[in-house]
């Protein structure tokens, strides 16, 4: 193709490397291409530390710390119909070179058999809300509403209603946090809303190995699969929901408190893990169910690396028009966890959502969710946030370290934190031109001095398509600013009944958003006491 983009992924993929990359017997030198991609992408050197935004091909990453001694988290939002699951954001979770939080993969075999259509091809063997006991429709993606990566903190917000038309609202908001303790530390947070249906089941899975509970009260089911006691493991699901009879050896709390602890302890053996690794995942839940289930679970067998099992937590909840908010707390820790509590601080009415992170080494966080920016968040002892994403840390009893996202003010004793807040306005004009780069004009007068360089230019559509773009540049032309987003398009296909205007080239095509549609910049601003 002669794309530099594609020499550059080739090469980092081959471990920073071009050595028989495109070689080619029939030709009278065979490693030509492979000295082009080692021109072009040799002085890259190794890819950049942190997460990014993938957002034509649907996946959002999340990263603190480098190789082995990092922590990840990397969500599915892109294709789901056409050779695909119904997983829309679903999320793996990466630490200490150990995947924690595993997909399935590939089926164990691709046919219309129980075990691919109601297990692994479906929504709930995934780290997904199961919404009334069906699974996902099958859609192009899901859209992107926010993607924040800083160092040591990232937060992106993923859209997925449209998996399931019958909610008003079905999105995850998942955030990863430096803990900042000098053992390569962090966890992430996880906000899954969903309004609509009569029932939701949270189903998440850790690695292979033994499990621990704390604040559950869990009864053995003698017999039988999570579909009933008289049902065997394993059959297709008629009379009850696809996929609960994959889930055996199960245990049950009908009655559960609000906050429980699930800790998983990865087996001797998986991916590599050594007996004195001592790799643990820890579960805080803080929802409300009506019942919590444990359970077991088969990945595909006749895959190299997939464990004999997998070790279920399945939060349900059911009643009519249920509004659920599900919040979770996971921690990958080595040989000792670093968080001693974890607890609500909110009001509880879950518009707005405030968590207390409490570290064993004294350190306390405290994470501020409020969807509603324009709408003041209050909290006790004088905490106050205008904005959408806020965190407030505190060591030794000193505030050492705030940001705020997407807002105009976050006060907590003698900080007051200041900034502009998200940049919204209006696309005034675009590049149609299919072959050529993708930029906009926007009736908005935005700085020129590079801060807003890889921020991400979220435009709102109507397509089942997401409409999100890096931003390359931006420089003012008059009255307007021009934004430019590098060597894409926004054109998405040929409408089917094409008519050609002559007074317009690309009248005929299908494009991923409108000339006047609303757009938004999330924006940052970061405190420390070190400074």
């Amino acid at each position: 193709t002669k794309d530099p983009e594609f020499a550059k992924a080739a090469y980092l993929s081959n471990k920073n490397s071009a050595d028989k990359l495109g070689r080619d017997i029939f030709s009278k030198d065979p490693d030509a291409i492979s000295r082009e991609i080692q021109k072009i992408a040799e002085p890259l050197g190794p890819r950049p530390q942190g997460g990014y935004l993938m957002s034509g091909f649907g996946l959002a990453l999340l990263e603190n710390g480098v190789g082995n001694n990092g922590v990840a988290i990397a969500s599915n939002f892109g294709r789901t119909i056409m050779h695909a699951h119904p997983d829309l954001m679903n999320f793996d979770l990466l630490a200490f070179g150990k995947w924690l939080a595993p997909d399935h993969g590939y089926p164990e075999f691709a046919t219309n058999i129980p075990s691919n259509r109601d297990w692994t091809g479906s929504t709930v063997s995934h780290n997904l809300v199961f919404v009334n006991e069906k699974p996902q429709k099958e859609i192009w993606g899901g859209h992107t509403r926010l993607f924040k990566q800083l160092k040591g903190f990232g937060v992106f917000e993923i859209d997925g209603q449209k998996a399931y038309p019958e909610t008003k609202t079905y999105q995850r908001t998942m955030f990863l946090v430096d803990a900042e303790s000098g053992e390569n530390n962090s966890y992430v947070i996880d906000i899954f809303k969903v309004d609509g249906g009569k029932d939701h089941l949270y189903s998440f899975h850790g690695p292979p190995g033994e499990i621990s509970t704390s604040g559950l009260n869990l009864t053995v089911q003698k017999s039988g699969t999570y579909a009933g006691e008289n049902i065997e493991k394993g059959i297709a699901a008629n009379g009850f929901p696809q996929g609960y009879s994959f889930f055996y050896n199960v245990k049950k709390d009908l009655s559960p408190a609000s906050g429980f602890m699930v800790d998983w302890k990865t087996e001797t053996g998986y991916r590599g893990t050594k007996a004195d690794d001592n790799i643990h995942l820890r579960m805080h839940a803080l929802s409300q169910a009506n019942d919590v289930a444990l359970a077991d679970g088969d990945p595909p067998q006749n895959k190299a690396g997939n464990p004999k099992k997998l070790g279920y937590v399945l939060m349900h909840r059911k009643g009519e028009d249920l509004n659920s908010t599900f919040i979770s707390v996971f921690e990958p820790y080595r040989q000792n966890p670093f968080i001693k509590s974890v607890k609500r601080i909110d009001n509880g009415d879950e518009s707005q959502i405030a968590l207390q992170i409490e570290h064993t080494n004294g350190t306390i966080d405290q994470i501020l969710y409020n969807p509603d920016a324009g709408k003041l968040m209050k909290l006790p002892a004088n905490v106050k946030m205008s904005g959408n994403i806020g965190l407030l840390r505190t060591k030794n009893n000193k505030l050492s370290k705030a940001i705020l996202i997407n807002g105009t003010a976050l006060n907590s004793g003698d900080l007051n934190l200041k900034s502009g807040g998200q940049i919204k306005g209006q696309i005034v004009k675009m590049n149609k031109n299919p072959s050529g780069s993708g930029w906009v004009l926007v009736d908005q007068i935005l700085p020129e001095n590079g801060s807003l360089t890889g921020e991400q230019l979220i435009i709102f559509n109507n397509a089942e398509t997401n409409a999100i773009y890096t931003i390359k540049s931006v420089k003012r032309e008059g009255k307007y600013t021009r934004i430019d987003c590098g060597p894409i398009t926004f054109a998405m296909g040929l409408k089917s009944n094409p008519s050609a205007d002559p007074k317009d080239p690309y009248s005929n095509y299908i494009y991923e958003f409108e000339e006047g549609a609303a757009f938004s910049i999330p924006t940052h601003i970061e405190w420390s006491s070190k400074k």
